[in-house]
């Protein structure tokens, strides 16, 4: 073997030696890259397992007794709380108004409606601060929550609720609802201003 066939494979090798190295960099990057999607996808699910999480054991309120509430608010059989000063009451839209609405609601039963509703807002502003953040993507979290998305938005008290989510700084909800279609559709057709527009 001549010297310049012996140069010719040593650099033949070198060149292959780095092509390998940078197909197996490229290879771990999409493998980490993919493991950091999981990581999104079960951090999503984590966030939604915690909107979701509901014991009628407690004294506690829950983001999803709220969601609950939307969904019977106009029902012959309405949502019943858990109990409450021991006794359990029937939710519909005149509680969750009152409760909302109103200053002066001082009774458990109102008290407890409109703590839930707080938890719901607070979470949905956990989610949009993990969407800011790159911890989660809204493909990850949307899953109930598009649903009584669009419960609200198509509820006549999309206004009320609207109000007391500006009223109380829950900006952070606000801009989650805003990720929604029949949000963003519903919202300027009863003559209320995006986030952005406040």
């Amino acid at each position: 073997m001549t010297e310049d066939t012996k140069r010719m494979w040593d650099v033949a090798l070198a060149a292959l030696t780095v092509l390998g190295a940078c197909a197996a960099f490229i290879l771990s990057l999409c493998q980490w890259r993919k493991g950091q999607e999981w990581q999104r996808a079960a951090k999503g699910r984590e966030l939604v397992d915690a909107l979701l999480e509901s014991d009628d054991s407690d004294e506690e309120t829950y983001a999803w007794d709220a969601m609950r509430m939307l969904d019977y608010q106009d029902e012959v059989k309405p949502f019943r709380t858990k109990p409450i000063a021991g006794r359990r009451h029937n939710v519909n839209r005149e509680m969750i108004q009152k409760a909302l609405k109103e200053s002066e609601s001082n009774t458990d039963e109102l008290i407890y409606v409109r703590e839930c509703f707080d938890e719901l807002y607070f979470r949905l502003g956990q989610l949009q601060d993990a969407i800011d953040n790159d911890l989660v993507a809204l493909e990850h979290v949307s899953c109930p929550v598009d649903y009584y998305i669009g419960v609200i938005a198509k509820d006549k008290d999309l206004k009320m609720h609207y109000e007391y989510m500006r009223d109380y700084h829950y900006e952070r909800a606000l801009k989650f609802l805003e990720n929604f279609d029949d949000w963003k559709a519903a919202r300027p057709a009863v003559g209320l201003p995006g986030i952005s527009e406040t």
